[in-house]
């Protein structure tokens, strides 16, 4: 029970940050957003969804291709929120370094 709980938090944190980064700021339709949105959903319940046909029903004819749908959307994802948090990382440095740049002249020191 720990692990499922510990999942769905990773699982959270993963598509949750996925959706406010990318599919908010995007400038697409309503209807696109509305789409994108619920394809990102059934991501997220897809992978608590194969876990539980793994363990209830290990024969069913919808393990298979719903594991194969987890895999390549979890591996997307995978990859995505890495670049994710670099790419806000570096966003935070380069702030952080104009504001160090420009101390001297706020303060009215000379160099």
């Amino acid at each position: 029970m720990g692990f499922i709980i510990v999942a769905i938090m990773a699982l959270t944190i993963i598509y949750g940050l996925f959706g406010i980064r990318v599919i908010r700021p995007a400038k697409v339709s309503l209807k696109w957003r509305i789409f994108l949105w619920t394809v990102l959903f059934i991501f997220y319940t897809v992978m608590p969804l194969a876990i539980f046909f793994r363990f209830k029903a290990p024969h069913s004819i919808a393990t298979i291709p719903l594991a194969w749908l987890v895999f390549v959307s979890f591996g997307f994802f995978t990859l995505a929120f890495p670049a994710l948090l670099v790419r806000d990382a570096s966003f935070i440095i380069i702030r952080f370094a104009r504001g160090l740049m420009a101390l001297p002249r706020l303060l009215g020191t000379r160099t």
